[in-house]
């Protein structure tokens, strides 16, 4: 909620700040070519006219180029979109973090964090990714296999991250092994609804 509503701010101060910009460019505009014809001797109506036509057509060539500017950049986030496998319009997944705790004899130092893929996120899809690992004896997470990924492996590879990435330490009373392999599920939600964090 926070995050939506920082975001929904910085976006208004942009396009505030944008628009104020544009403004003073069309005065200082305007201004100059009026200033200029009148000291080419035209009439301060004739001035006012022709200086008036040049601001109209900057503008709309501005909003033009903003236009294609946003179509290429909706081109482009709808290319990476295909070349992750990610489903068109957005998807849920229902579920919570599980590592299976009777059998985990490990346990993170710090909540495990993976940064939401950014592809995902723009396109508002949410994902699974169920990952197979082994310990080691410095508490590092070894040998990480994909079991399952869906709807794309984009949420497999951030899984996998911050799997590399984390701390274990043995639960306590447990006589630890090593080479035994656990399993961990990672959800991805836009909206977490309780369980581990995820980055943005």
């Amino acid at each position: 909620m926070l995050v939506t509503a920082t975001r929904t701010i910085w976006a208004l101060t942009l396009r505030v700040l944008s628009l104020s910009v544009l403004f003073l460019v069309v005065v200082f505009v305007h201004l100059a070519i009026t200033g200029a014809l009148r000291q080419q001797g035209l009439g301060g109506a004739f001035a006012l006219t022709v200086s008036g036509a040049v601001v109209l057509g900057v503008v709309l060539l501005s909003l033009a180029a903003a236009e294609l500017l946003k179509e290429r950049e909706a081109a482009a986030w709808e290319a990476a979109r295909a070349k992750q496998g990610l489903p068109e319009g957005a998807c849920c997944v229902v579920g919570e973090w599980n590592d299976d705790e009777g059998a985990m004899q490990w346990e993170p130092v710090a909540p495990l964090a993976p940064t939401y893929p950014k592809v995902a996120q723009r396109f508002g899809i949410e994902g699974v990714a169920v990952l197979d690992f082994e310990v080691n004896a410095e508490g590092r997470a070894k040998a990480i296999q994909k079991v399952d990924a869906w709807p794309t492996d984009a949420f497999f590879k951030a899984a996998r991250r911050a799997l590399r990435e984390a701390q274990f330490e043995p639960k306590p009373d447990i006589h630890t092994r090593y080479g035994e392999v656990f399993r961990m599920s990672f959800v991805f939600r836009l909206h977490q609804r309780g369980g581990g964090s995820i980055k943005r």
